[in-house]
This record gives structure tokens, sequence and C-alpha cells, in this order.
């Protein structure tokens, strides 16, 4: 099964056709439910996620692996790397980015492993530049529009541990404002004003 999130709404396309959907407690939003026959069901997808009584979109197909194909042609891939960063407190790194709580992250460069753009980003945006990767964890897929061009960035993640630690040096030029060291009490205020992609890579971690 693919998950891609799309105007920070969740598109399954799977082919698993007892998947349980659970059903909207908002009674004013609906779960669109399509079968895949041809392009038309990825076009009416990506057109109804844009609308607001529209809270997540399903997509089944007998042949998962040439839907996603499809899917993807829809769009410029980009892929990126960022880290789940935690010190010895166990304090997971947020960083605070046009009015949302985010994780440092950022795109690849040319020739450059995902565990490297990972931890430069990290140093980069952050400050916090003495890390050890600890372990490899997800990937997540979500979409944008970039100078009117469809972009699905793939973000691969993973687990860090601050070896050492002074000050925060961010990245003004990435418009980030401010970064923290959370605890479980902090993360769940920062949990409501985060993206849909970072909220479920958060509570599946934890």
């Amino acid at each position: 099964m693919y998950k891609v999130f799309i105007n920070d709404k969740p598109l399954y396309l799977t082919s698993e056709k007892n998947i349980l959907i659970p059903i909207s407690i908002w009674t004013d939003k609906s779960i669109l439910k399509l079968n895949y026959k041809s392009e038309k069901e990825i076009y009416t997808a990506l057109e109804m996620l844009s609308l607001n009584n529209i809270l997540e979109a399903f997509i089944f197909s007998n042949n998962e692996e040439l839907a996603w194909k499809k899917f993807c042609e829809h769009f410029k891939i980009i892929e990126a790397a960022g880290g789940l960063v935690l010190n010895e407190k166990k304090e997971l790194l947020m960083i605070y980015r046009f009015e949302k709580w985010d994780l440092p992250k950022g795109k690849l460069e040319i020739n450059e492993l995902p565990a490297e753009a990972a931890l430069r980003e990290v140093c980069e945006e952050t400050g916090v530049c003495n890390c050890k990767i600890t372990r490899e964890l997800t990937f997540t897929y979500h979409t944008y529009i970039h100078r009117e061009k469809r972009i699905l960035k793939k973000t691969f993640w993973f687990e860090m541990k601050s070896i050492s630690f002074d000050a925060f040096k961010l990245q003004d030029e990435e418009g980030i404002m401010d970064a923290k060291w959370m605890n479980r009490e902090n993360l769940k205020d920062a949990l409501k004003n985060t993206y849909s992609s970072v909220s479920d890579l958060l509570i599946n971690y934890l």
C-alpha cells in the first residue's frame, strides 16, 4: 500500500480490497473511495482532495504497482531526507517554520546518500551538528505545487542521537524561526500545529 499526503490529506493507493476504512467522526466530511480503471481516478482524487469536505481518499487497484507508477507520472519527483533527533533526555528536536512545527529535513544533493543528507540538513537548519544515526526509519510521501508544477517529495527518515549540543543556529534563509527540544507534553501541543505527514510519522514512531 502507498500513502501520500495531498493538501495535507492522506491518499491511500492499495490492492487490499478488505482494508478497514474508519467512519469519519466529522459529519460534514467524506471519505472518497475509487476503483482504479484508468488515470481518470487519479485526476478525480487529486481534484477532490483539494475540497474542504473530503477528509481522505482511497484508490483500490488489482495492480497496485502499475497504479502507483501512473500516479507518479503526474509529478516531478524530489527526494529528501530528515532526522528524528533525540538528546540525552530523550527529547525530540523540532523546528518552527511557516507557522507550523516541523522536523529538520531537506533535498538530497547530487550523488548524496539519504543518510548523509539527513545529517547535513539537521546541522544546517538547526546547528545541531554532532549527531549519530541510530537507525533508519521509514519514508513518507507528500505533494505540493511549486512554480505551477506538481511535486511529489519522498522523504527518508532517520533516528539520530545528539552527542553534544551548545546552542541552536537557525537557518534564516529557510524560514526557520525557532527550534526546541520537545518532551512528551510539549510534543502533544506541537502535534496540534504540524503537517499531517509529520504527525502521522511521529505518532507511528512514538
